[in-house]
């Protein structure tokens, strides 16, 4: 799911199938399997994470994926940064293997168990992070939050703090308002559809897709992932913690506007989609176009939180853009690690 402004939101289901019908290369799918084989690891509390880790070398880079995706959104990007460095991907908590965490899906908590997650995996060192959609969001804080072990940033379309801030108009605060109570309602759908019986593709209650360039195996990862209420649950947790509209603040947007700091020094690197979403229904390009402009601004100043920032647009992608343009993702990647390593080289 896109979590842009009102107007770029789509159903969630919609989304996870837009993205998982998309064709992958043949030569990709065998390291899509590594991508899933479940590899869990105890943290405090004794709940555990799933997180796989190809490559080795270091800076390790980790991938945080946007709401509503999963591991193998990133399959056409890790196995090129694998064949440099230590690449891992991970399942938040109740998506995937991993557990459920039964508390909300703030971004401190999600930061709070990638923190635990990575010292329970032994990953020493500051890493670079690479977030995608609210990711991006969760990659930001966790920055802000541990400055000594996070030596760079890569955000895909990411979202940010104030994103919904140009929304303002009593008219448009109600579209957001209603779209957003949609997303709502169907992941709660979801949720009931899910604890009644274990439901697989296409079901009238709950559907998704899964392209059927999917391996097995990778489809065994998704139908496990998408099957369980839990799932459902936390991606809700994950909506309610970060929408907002207007002048208000959700929780995620306070904890990072109380934590924002400057990046100095550190690497960052923010692609932005450039690939205009669809018009949606009684959507013009009039009400569109400041939308854009403000979501790019709001790179652009991610972007100047540090010394060495750099915001890119990449015109033939849209949100995911790790699908579209995997290239202009590894290539942001390979640069943020070639500038971490000089730096620890002097």
């Amino acid at each position: 799911m896109k979590l842009k402004l009102g107007a770029h939101t789509s159903a969630i289901v919609a989304a996870i199938a837009a993205l998982t019908a998309s064709a992958a290369r043949a030569e990709t799918m065998a390291v899509g399997d590594k991508l899933v084989e479940k590899h869990l690891v105890q943290i405090e509390g004794g709940r555990r994470m799933n997180i796989q880790c190809l490559g080795n070398g270091s800076p390790a880079v980790i991938f945080e994926q946007g709401l509503g995706a999963h591991i193998l959104t990133w399959d056409k990007v890790a196995p090129a940064i694998a064949s440099v460095t230590k690449t891992c991907v991970y399942d938040r908590a109740g998506e995937g293997f991993s557990d459920p965490s039964g508390r909300p899906a703030t971004a401190e908590n999600v930061d709070q168990d990638l923190h635990a997650l990575l010292r329970a995996e032994g990953i020493s060192g500051a890493v670079v992070l690479v977030g995608h959609s609210i990711g991006g969001l969760y990659a930001t804080l966790f920055a802000d939050e541990h400055p000594d072990e996070v030596a760079g940033l890569v955000l895909v379309d990411p979202s940010f703090a104030g994103q919904s801030s140009s929304i303002t108009s009593p008219k448009t605060i109600k579209e957001f308002t209603d779209e957003y109570q949609q997303e709502v309602d169907e992941l709660n759908r979801c949720i009931k559809a899910t604890q009644a019986v274990v439901i697989g593709e296409n079901n009238s209650a709950c559907s998704w897709q899964f392209s059927p360039q999917r391996t097995a195996f990778q489809r065994l990862y998704l139908g496990y992932a998408f099957g369980h209420s839990y799932k459902w649950a936390e991606e809700l947790s994950e909506l309610e913690a970060f929408q907002s509209v207007g002048s208000s603040r959700s929780e995620d947007e306070i904890e990072e506007e109380r934590a924002h700091r400057s990046f100095g020094q550190m690497p960052v690197i923010v692609l932005t989609a450039g690939k205009r979403p669809p018009l949606q229904a009684g959507q013009t390009d009039q009400k569109q176009t400041p939308e854009d402009d403000s979501w790019r601004k709001g790179h652009d100043a991610l972007a100047a939180r540090s010394l060495q920032g750099k915001s890119v647009v990449v015109p033939d992608a849209s949100h995911f853009i790790q699908v579209d343009r995997p290239d202009a993702v590894i290539s942001a990647i390979q640069e943020v690690i070639s500038k971490v390593r000089a730096k620890g080289s002097k």
